[in-house]
């Protein structure tokens, strides 16, 4: 039995030896560990800290728990495919009728309230433009610093994704 993934509807990958039933109830085993109050309380302890390297491990042992109670005899082999197919489910299956409909925590979709006040001065960060010059990288610096010749002029930024 080959366990490599296929090219699914999305561009992404497929592991298409789970079914998709079972994958639905893994996203759904997901969601339900993610909310209950015993997870949320270990992402409240783990925001606290300061750094968060490598993505929320709460997240990442959360997927691992899924992955090991579905497939409890697995090599390491088929838990980290199992592991990609939980955590691309929605792109490889987006005209499933259910599939792309469960909410799914994804490595860094996770807000909290960090320790910018009003009036503070942002860290500079990197942005890429979508419009004007699309693609090209610029610093949040020189954005503001393009405003700052309007006086009492407000920097208002939204984050999200662009896919």
């Amino acid at each position: 039995m080959s366990f490599a993934p296929v090219e699914g509807d999305a561009g992404v990958q497929r592991v298409e030896w789970i079914p998709t039933d079972k994958l639905e109830r893994m996203l759904l085993r997901e969601r339900e560990l993610r909310l209950s109050e015993k997870t949320q309380r270990e992402y409240e302890i783990e925001e606290a800290k300061e750094s968060m390297d490598g993505g929320p491990q709460v997240t990442i042992r959360l997927q691992e728990t899924v992955v090991r109670e579905f497939f409890p005899k697995a090599s390491k082999e088929v838990w980290d495919l199992a592991l990609y197919a939980l955590r691309t489910a929605a792109h490889a299956y987006p005209s499933h009728p259910r599939i792309p409909h469960i909410p799914f925590q994804v490595k860094f979709n996770r807000m909290r309230k960090g320790n910018l006040r009003r009036r503070d001065i942002a860290p500079d960060v990197s942005l890429y433009r979508l419009v004007e010059d699309a693609g090209e990288k610029i610093e949040l610096t020189s954005v503001h610093g393009e405003l700052r010749r309007t006086p009492n002029t407000p920097l208002v930024i939204v984050g999200g994704s662009y896919s």
